[in-house]
């Protein structure tokens, strides 16, 4: 059986004239040939339907077939050149949607990564991650952190720019924050630059730099003003501390690093302020030995 056709030549082009047939088989053919091209696709937008009506007007009264040779290979291409025409520009709309429209799949498996979008703005993920960029166009950018920790250098410009995980949804439109969607750790978003918002169940909390927003144990999020980087130091490879105490600061680096600090806890209390760049665990330690004067260990 012949499989069912999108478009059909029109009735009236196919029935016979006190003339003859109004387009000999071969006509119909081609056209037919030229139509199932088109149909494959499926741009009902291009409105081939409607062109084929407004030929009808314009042919079917009072037309006369005297010289068939002529006049009716020029309606013949004439038709054909309106079919490619519509299939020109259906396709011409479909590829500048795919050109226009940045999607996008990232992961960093084992280490940490970056990517630079088409807009300028870079992503950097933390091992585990797992990020969709849902959009990239003139008109939004979109992306979802389906897990793990990114953090975010957004290129300022009137499009706006947003964020959507599990807890809620982040809009910025320049600025640069972190984000930790880790499943069997609480959500945690922090503000170095600019200015966002987080959206969750209908509210709205805007931070300002140096805020972190944190998920507490009862699944409500606090904002807590921060005197570190610890939350995007991974991206840098730079762990800061501005005129923290040492008990904090211990805290802190036994958690970019994964291990435990041994060192005098008289010394708790002491205040430093102190950048720890691109250091390994024992270059931190021996940093805090010379600082503080007392020996600091990695156990």
């Amino acid at each position: 059986m012949e499989p069912e056709r999108t478009y059909r030549v029109p009735s009236y082009l196919r029935v016979p004239s006190s003339e003859g047939k109004v387009l000999s088989e071969s006509d119909l053919s081609d056209i037919e040939q030229i139509l199932d091209i088109s149909s494959g696709f499926a741009y009902p937008e291009a409105n081939t339907e409607a062109n084929w009506k407004t030929f009808a007007a314009q042919i079917q009264p009072g037309m006369q077939v005297t010289k068939r040779p002529t006049r009716f290979a020029m309606f013949r291409w004439a038709a054909a050149a309106v079919v490619i025409l519509t299939l020109g520009l259906g396709y011409w709309q479909y590829r500048e949607a795919r050109i226009n429209t940045f999607t996008a799949n990232y992961s960093a498996p084992a280490i940490p990564v970056h990517h630079i979008l088409p807009d300028g703005s870079r992503i950097d993920l933390n091992a585990g991650a797992n990020l969709e960029v849902k959009a990239i166009n003139k008109h939004k950018r979109i992306l979802e952190l389906r897990s793990g920790e990114i953090f975010v250098r957004v290129v300022h410009n009137d499009i706006p720019f947003r964020v959507i995980t599990d807890k809620g949804i982040i809009s910025v439109m320049g600025t640069e924050f972190s984000v930790r969607n880790t499943a069997g750790k609480p959500f945690l978003l922090c503000l170095k630059s600019g200015s966002i918002q987080f959206e969750s169940a209908g509210e709205k909390i805007t931070l300002k730099p140096g805020q972190q927003l944190e998920e507490d144990a009862n699944g409500d999020f606090v904002i807590r003003n921060v005197r570190n980087n610890l939350a995007y130091a991974w991206a840098s490879g730079k762990v800061s501390f501005d005129n923290s105490a040492l008990s904090e600061i211990i805290k802190g680096l036994e958690s970019v690093y994964n291990v435990k600090f041994e060192y005098d806890a008289q010394l708790s209390g002491e205040k430093l302020t102190i950048t720890f760049d691109n250091l390994s665990a024992g270059q931190a330690a021996e940093l805090l030995s010379k600082t503080l004067k007392s020996p600091v260990k990695v156990l």
